[in-house]
């Protein structure tokens, strides 16, 4: 299931601190798409650090699109791949 997150806007460092706390309640074949007009590059060690795979598309709209999984998390994982693709459509 996807969860949105949508952070653009909001001071630092909310937008960590928010994505940080969302992921942590993910369950198997979850995922979160968080929305940030900035990329957030000391979320992503962070996030490598908990356990967590990420994958980042730039531009357009929305600015930068991160979506989060689980790294032990074949279904998640299969379900981004799918979203990434309607992504770069």
């Amino acid at each position: 299931m996807e969860f949105r997150l949508d952070v653009c806007g909001l001071p630092a460092p909310e937008p960590m601190e928010l994505i940080l706390g969302a992921v942590q309640g993910l369950k198997e074949g979850d995922y979160l798409k968080a929305i940030h007009n900035r990329e957030p590059f000391p979320l992503y060690s962070m996030l490598n650090d908990d356990g967590f795979f990420y994958h980042t598309i730039v531009g357009g709209k929305a600015g930068f699109l991160i979506f989060i999984w689980r790294s032990d998390d074949a279904k998640a994982e299969l379900a981004v791949e799918a979203r990434i693709e309607q992504e770069s459509q």
